[in-house]
């Protein structure tokens, strides 16, 4: 499957379909960006939701990685934040998910409730 690079003005790195999009910033940070592509073409990979949440949660444990995006974010693209951190946000009237975060975030309540439920 041949993939396609799209470079664009907002985020950080996006994938869908046989697609990955990567904010032009990018280029700017060559490891960061090499790491990124790798990282999309792993989702693009990914046969179900499960394996699409595990590729998620290995990267979040990455902490080079995670201070390399750090770095970018706060020089190249503070709004970016929002897609690393928000599993539900609206962009160019659409909106858009990040499915497996929101089930990690759903998750996470959830045990937090029952927590709550059996402590009280």
């Amino acid at each position: 499957m041949a993939i396609e690079i799209k470079f664009i003005d907002r985020g950080i790195g996006y994938s869908y379909n046989s697609t990955i999009e990567l904010n032009r910033n990018l280029i700017k940070m060559p490891d960061l960006m090499q790491d990124i592509i790798e990282h999309e073409k792993e989702h693009i990979k990914a046969r179900n939701v499960f394996q699409d949440i595990w590729i998620g949660v290995k990267d979040w444990f990455n902490f080079k990685k995670q201070r390399k995006m750090a770095e970018f974010i706060k020089n190249y693209a503070p709004e970016a934040g929002r897609q690393s951190a928000t599993p539900i946000w609206f962009e160019n009237g659409q909106v858009m998910i990040n499915k497996p975060l929101l089930i990690v975030y759903a998750t996470a309540s959830l045990i937090g409730v029952a927590i709550l439920i059996v402590v009280i």
